[in-house]
C-alpha cells in the first residue's frame, strides 16, 4: 500500500499546484496482481506533459441530453464535460 501523501490547500490555491487523478475500471473492486503493469502504463502515459484529452464540448449540467447525444454521434471527437454552477 502506498504511503499517505498530504498537500496543504494553499499549495493548490496559491501556487497553482495541479492534482491529476487517474480513473480506470477499478471503481468498486481492487486491481488484481496481474493488472499492475497496465495501471503503471496508464499512469506513465497520462503523466506526460504532452498528454492531452481532446475536449469534445463543455455543457451546462441541465444540457446532459445534448452532451450524451453528441458523444454517441461523434465518438472520436473528445470528452464532453459538464460545467456546474454553485
Amino acid at each position: 500500500m502506498a504511503e499517505r501523501f498530504e498537500v496543504h490547500n494553499f499549495d493548490v490555491l496559491l501556487k497553482g499546484l495541479e492534482i491529476k487523478g487517474h480513473a480506470y475500471r477499478y471503481f468498486f473492486t481492487p486491481p488484481q496482481a496481474g493488472d499492475e503493469g497496465f495501471i503503471r502504463e496508464i499512469a506513465e502515459v497520462s503523466g506526460r506533459s504532452s498528454f492531452e484529452v481532446p475536449l469534445g464540448g463543455l455543457h451546462a449540467l441541465e444540457d446532459f441530453g445534448a452532451a450524451i447525444g453528441a458523444t454517441i454521434r461523434n465518438t472520436g471527437r473528445g470528452k464532453h464535460l459538464f460545467r456546474m454552477s454553485m
